[in-house]
């Protein structure tokens, strides 16, 4: 299974994708290892978006509702001292994903 991930370039929507992946976890009946997390990254240009990190089974369980939202797989982010990821939604236990 692989990650995915969701680059919001403004803040609008990040409300809309928060609200989905709830939903679906609730109606999933809350499947171990369903998580979203979020990064702020810099781009080229020096503005700033949000990334979102789908884990494994929460893209099994959300890609066929994130459509607008454009999801692309990706590596699995890793959480260390230095980077900027935060768990936007999940388990206090889903930081395991990302050690």
């Amino acid at each position: 299974m692989t990650w995915h991930r969701i680059i919001l370039k403004t803040l609008e929507y990040r409300a809309a994708l928060l609200t989905i992946v709830q939903r679906i976890d609730n109606i999933d009946g809350n499947p171990e290892g369903f998580a979203l997390f979020s990064d702020i990254e810099a781009t080229i240009d020096g503005t700033e978006v949000l990334t979102y990190y789908l884990s494994p089974i929460a893209a099994k369980h959300c890609l066929p509702y994130l459509a607008q939202f454009s999801p692309t797989p990706c590596s699995k982010p890793l959480s260390h001292s230095n980077s900027g990821i935060e768990l936007a939604y999940g388990s206090s236990n889903a930081w395991d994903l990302v050690q």
